[in-house]
């Protein structure tokens, strides 16, 4: 093709020198022509050879632009066979990644799905056999109140029956004895237990052990204000047996020391104001108690004033309590 272009150059650059030659000597002719008329006459030779030298030239650039367009024409098929062959081979492969991944995706889908599953078991099988374990641990603790249970409920009952006989027979105070050290192991399970604790204080109180009585039930009332109990009846009751035994603990004092007598008094006095304010069922009791004998004055402990703090009277000089601090105690902002 190069060669058939270099050749087509070469034709032009001659067809030009040829049309100059034809050129000048046309303009020769024309100028003899003006000296010497001439006649009209055939065209001369070198006029026929341009034109017959134009017809080949113009076969000739025919015949090139007839080689452009068929080359033009393969060039395209030729690109569009490449297209096509690269768009399927593109495709092909496009598909084959596509899958590929699809593949890839759905088998690390799975792994984890199956890992995360495998740990959720596992944490599932850890959860149950935890509790598990706190259920039988749970079941055995409550088999073993359940059998402590039974046997508060055996020595109360048989406590409080060798506690109603009055006879201090040796059998009798043995068998007292006995509830008394069956009795106080149960402290351990039920340290907040209202019965339990009265009958172990009035066990003691019976041996003639006041003191022991008060601890009992002081430290069962501040169990149950540990655990957040609520200040109902059985808090009052706690209170009321409490208050008995420091009175009769002050009597035996008061040949020994008054002023430990009288403070033992004084804390007697502010446990039952607070168990009749609890449980207002209290005062005819309190009123008819004989364990509260001495207790009693006129002057900050007057038996007719119990449950009624709105007329409570303080001192020899009948003073009366400000309302104002009397309702800030009763709201309890300020100490009893």
């Amino acid at each position: 093709m190069k060669a058939r272009l270099d050749r087509l150059a070469l034709m032009r650059r001659l067809i030009l020198i040829w049309v100059l030659l034809v050129v000048c000597h046309q303009m020769s002719a024309q100028s003899n022509s003006a000296v010497t008329p001439q006649s009209t006459a055939v065209p001369a030779p070198q006029e026929n050879s341009v034109l017959e030298f134009e017809r080949e030239l113009r076969e000739e650039a025919k015949e090139h632009r007839e080689y452009l367009k068929d080359s033009l024409d393969q060039l395209k098929w030729a690109v569009g066979a490449i297209v096509v062959l690269g768009g399927a081979v593109f495709g092909w492969l496009n598909y084959k990644s596509r899958k590929e991944i699809r593949a890839e995706v759905n088998t690390r889908f799975k792994t984890t799905v199956e890992t995360m599953f495998d740990e959720r078991m596992a944490q599932f099988d850890k959860f149950l056999n935890a509790n598990r374990a706190k259920i039988d641990e749970t079941v055995r603790t409550t088999d073993e109140l359940l059998g402590h249970t039974a046997d508060f409920v055996s020595v109360f009952t048989y406590g409080f029956a060798l506690l109603e006989r009055p006879s201090k027979d040796n059998r009798l105070e043995l068998a007292r004895r006995d509830v008394l050290r069956q009795a106080e192991p149960l402290r351990v399970d039920f340290p907040h237990w209202r019965h339990l604790a009265i009958l172990l204080a009035r066990l003691h109180v019976h041996f003639g052990e006041e003191y022991a009585a008060i601890k009992i039930l002081t430290e069962t009332i501040e169990e149950r204000d540990k655990r957040g109990l609520p200040r109902d009846m059985d808090y009052g009751a706690l209170l009321f047996n409490r208050a008995c035994y420091q009175n009769l603990a002050a009597k035996k004092l008061d040949n020994e020391s008054k002023w430990r007598a009288e403070k033992l008094r004084a804390d007697a006095w502010q446990d039952l104001k607070r168990s009749v304010e609890i449980d207002p069922e209290n005062i005819p009791e309190a009123l008819q108690e004989p364990d509260f004998e001495g207790l009693w004055n006129q002057k900050d402990r007057r038996k007719d004033f119990l449950g009624k703090e709105s007329s409570r009277q303080i001192g020899a000089g009948g003073r009366t309590e400000n309302k104002l601090i009397a309702c800030l105690k009763n709201l309890g902002w300020l100490p009893r």
